[in-house]
């Protein structure tokens, strides 16, 4: 939810699809995506539904857990996202989804409607976890939805398990083997203190897959509650402007972009956008720097803030739109 609120922020108009019940939950969630002007018409509400509730318990060193209740949307039935969702789904030009506590074959369905959308899937919680732990589905279901998402983010523990490789390996070499094994077309894998490993295809084909690494921006970290939506938020406006990255420049700017996204929630307490998200992102308008053996970007006269400029007059206010904008970004690139 809270990455729709950011991807709204960045001038894209996003929806929430889910179940929630008339309970204080569902009216406190329905009344905050209204705040940010999320839409809401496709939620479907009833008495007898249990609104999805995640707890989040933070001690005094900063160390922080969360509890998630999953409520009905943990409980779908079969074909649910068809009969209730499928009008949405298939006229989205892009959609997001997550694997955390939606049952998998959800998931599945979900992309499988979408078939014709640049489809994102969050890993948000470890593989194990989800199949074992919270029994989400099986592990097959869970390859499949992996295998059916255009643009796939996940941590390099989750990334590791899915490849069931030893932790001798390199997180470049991880992200390599994830893209390789399930044919995603760009996979980002998050760590909260180094950045970002991309894995991609050369020219947008099987062969020839490249990686790249990108630092995150300095920040004060105030909160990390929100952080890998705000990067994946980012991922999704990047690929909406500029289409999937199949070349080292446009992963690096992709990557930057979503990393500068984060940066700004991170220095802020709580997940949310503010209004103070523009004058934050001002500040972190720094290119990170690359280290050897990463190539450093060429691109013709980028900076960015000449890339970031439409996002910060679009984050002066909730559902203003990046239209005017996108021709004359395009053009600088």
């Amino acid at each position: 939810m809270n990455h729709l609120a950011w991807c709204q922020a960045l001038g894209l108009n996003s929806g929430l699809l889910a179940f929630q019940g008339a309970d204080k939950y569902g009216d406190m969630i329905r009344e905050k995506l209204h705040e940010h002007q999320v839409n809401t018409d496709f939620l479907v509400q009833k008495e007898d539904f249990e609104t999805t509730v995640s707890r989040t318990f933070v001690s005094a060193s900063g160390d922080s857990c969360s509890i998630l209740s999953g409520g009905s949307m943990l409980e779908l039935p079969q074909h649910a996202m068809k009969l209730f969702f499928a009008e949405p789904l298939q006229h989205a030009k892009c959609v997001s989804t997550e694997i955390r506590h939606v049952p998998l074959a959800s998931v599945e369905e979900t992309l499988d409607l979408a078939s014709h959308s640049v489809r994102f899937l969050d890993l948000a919680t470890l593989p194990s976890v989800a199949v074992h732990d919270a029994g989400l589905g099986d592990w097959e279901t869970l390859e499949r939805c992996l295998a059916k998402a255009t643009v796939v983010r996940a941590s390099v523990a989750a990334a590791r398990e899915l490849v069931d490789d030893s932790a001798s390996r390199t997180d470049q070499d991880i992200a390599h083997r994830l893209r390789d094994k399930f044919g995603i077309p760009f996979v980002a894998l998050t760590n909260d203190v180094n950045g970002v490993v991309l894995a991609f295809a050369s020219g947008g084909g099987n062969d020839g897959a490249c990686t790249a690494v990108v630092a995150w921006p300095s920040s004060s970290g105030a909160d990390l509650q929100g952080a890998d939506d705000a990067f994946f938020s980012g991922l999704i406006a990047g690929v909406h402007l500029w289409g999937v990255p199949d070349d080292h420049s446009s992963a690096v700017r992709l990557a930057t972009l979503a990393g500068l996204i984060r940066g700004a929630c991170v220095d802020t307490v709580g997940a949310w956008p503010s209004p103070e998200t523009a004058d934050r992102l001002q500040r972190l308008l720094v290119l990170p720097t690359a280290s050897p053996p990463v190539p450093v970007v060429k691109t013709r006269a980028q900076s960015v803030e000449a890339m970031m400029m439409p996002f910060a007059k679009a984050i002066e206010g909730p559902n203003s739109s990046l239209t005017r904008d996108i021709d004359a970004l395009l053009v600088r690139y």
